[in-house]
């Protein structure tokens, strides 16, 4: 497979995670939010390097770093926090309505789910996420991208693709900003391993932060103007970028024009092998962890194929406008849906809750249209 087909595997890598996150966010959502990380962002880029014959470690980035240089990514993911995707979520808060920031707030992703389930989601945040999606972002996508446009233009579509696949309209600009970090420092650093530490560190220190606070998921606008959050943002990502030079980051200008040399060496061929040899671990790694998924949670499964197909509610903001006694009724439901899911209590209990609290929704929605 020669690197021309590149541009199409990416291309099919991003329907696949679009086609995928839907599907099996209505099968079990937790197993899918680890399964598109590895059998998509890791899988495709790793059998596209080996079907073209090269070590696919060393092709996607993955080179010897000093602990220096990898320490430094871990810190600047989680200063960019403060220094930029906070002011920047803030100052959306002014723009978007409530109904949105709400709709689209990622913490949410904790939301409902038991301690086994929110241990395993906070693995695939911490750990998955941030090793698949760098091998396939900064590894795979961004230095084609370089080659062809140069290192200012490549960084950032390959940021823009990066907050793409989140699918939200509020963090866009956020994740733009944090996707030009981690591209930058995987570019300048001339590892992939600096971005991964860095989008790792970002991840964990948010993730302690919703935590600490108890699991709230609402992202109330603070009490500054919007002027303030400009010269916190401003000031911010001058920092940063005044940190990315005194840390070491910053490549030679002759580098940041297109078909400019790789900052990677080139990686010799390895021996031919064929398509099923290489794609069968990867298949067998993904039939049996359906399997095993059955096995160890069919519960789980019903519970989150009904929810999400059968009887859907509105989020919780617009439940709480419904009914009066909204939070009551989400609490309610959630306890019951947690003894269905351990067996103390059957499905069909929590399914005929569930069910006419849907009815009855759609009824109080209908009201409010006339």
């Amino acid at each position: 497979m020669s690197s021309a087909s590149l541009p199409r595997v990416a291309t099919w890598g991003l329907v696949l995670f679009f086609v995928l996150g839907v599907f099996l966010q209505a099968f079990h959502f937790v197993f899918g939010a680890w399964f598109v990380q590895v059998f998509v962002f890791l899988c495709l880029p790793w059998t596209f390097h080996r079907f073209s014959r090269q070590a696919p470690a060393k092709a996607l980035g993955f080179l010897p770093v000093s602990p220096l240089k990898a320490a430094a990514g871990t810190l600047l993911g989680m200063l960019c926090w403060l220094a930029v995707v906070l002011p920047l979520m803030q100052w959306m808060t002014h723009l978007f309505p409530a109904s949105w920031i709400e709709m689209f707030d990622g913490r949410a992703l904790f939301s409902g789910l038991s301690g086994m389930e929110q241990a395993l989601m906070l693995g695939a945040v911490v750990l998955a996420a941030p090793l698949c999606e760098e091998v396939f972002f900064r590894g795979f996508i961004q230095p084609k991208l370089i080659g062809r446009w140069g290192a200012p233009l490549g960084l950032l579509v390959t940021s823009v693709l990066f907050s793409l696949i989140h699918m939200d309209p509020v963090g866009f600009l956020a994740r733009v900003a944090l996707g030009s970090l981690f591209g930058w420092l995987a570019y300048a650093g001339g590892s992939l391993w600096v971005s991964i530490s860095a989008h790792a560190s970002y991840n964990l220190f948010v993730c302690i932060l919703f935590f600490s606070v108890g699991g709230e998921t609402s992202l109330e606008p603070v009490s500054l103007s919007q002027g303030v959050l400009l010269c916190w943002l401003v000031l911010g990502a001058g920092g940063m970028i005044g940190l990315l030079w005194l840390l070491g980051f910053s490549p030679p200008l002759a580098a940041c024009k297109p078909e400019a040399s790789s900052p990677l060496p080139p990686t010799p061929p390895i021996p031919p092998m064929s398509r099923w040899r290489i794609l069968r671990p990867w298949v067998l790694a993904a039939v049996g962890s359906f399997v095993l998924l059955v096995a160890v949670d069919h519960r789980g499964i019903a519970l989150n194929v009904f929810d999400t197909v059968m009887a859907p509610l509105p989020s919780p903001g617009k439940l709480s406008e419904l009914l009066a006694h909204g939070n009551q009724e989400k609490e309610r439901m959630q306890a019951l849906r947690q003894k269905a899911h351990k067996g103390e209590v059957e499905l069909q209990e929590y399914f005929e809750f569930r069910r006419q609290l849907s009815l009855e929704l759609r009824a109080l929605q209908a009201d409010k249209r006339r």
